[in-house]
């Protein structure tokens, strides 16, 4: 419930913000947070591989569902990411291949532009070196 609160409901408050005013000014991106893991299960990661899957699936759907409308609904998947959280929370890790937060946000400004103009429900894996 914690994850899903976090992950899921997050995206949905935010899409049912957001695609009002997109629609009204015809058209925009909307780019979501996955996670690399989330493709395939992993033990020990229940909770955070359904709530992220769950956050996948609702980009995939969403993007067909309102691309005719001039919304673009894309997701980065990222694996690590080179936080100082994540060094904190594993600090006998090698962060030397994790997804640095510049190169993350680059990827998702890419998706946000003109430049991706056509790409709808696309899952962009970012996974560094790892």
């Amino acid at each position: 419930v914690i994850m899903s609160a976090l992950y899921v409901d997050t995206v949905l408050l935010l899409m049912k913000a957001a695609f009002p005013l997109l629609f009204c000014r015809g058209g925009g991106s909307f780019v979501t947070v996955g996670a690399f893991a989330a493709l395939s299960g992993k033990a020990e990661m229940s909770a955070y591989i359904a709530s992220k899957s769950t956050v996948m699936r609702l980009t995939e759907s969403l993007a067909e569902e309102v691309r005719e409308r001039g919304v673009n609904v894309n997701a980065v998947l990222p694996t690590i990411i080179d936080t100082p959280a994540n060094r904190g929370a594993m600090p006998d890790a090698d962060p030397n291949g994790w997804v640095k937060p510049q190169h993350l946000a680059e990827t998702m400004c890419f998706l946000a532009s003109e430049a991706a103009k056509d790409i709808h429900g696309a899952l962009i894996p970012v996974r560094g070196l790892s």
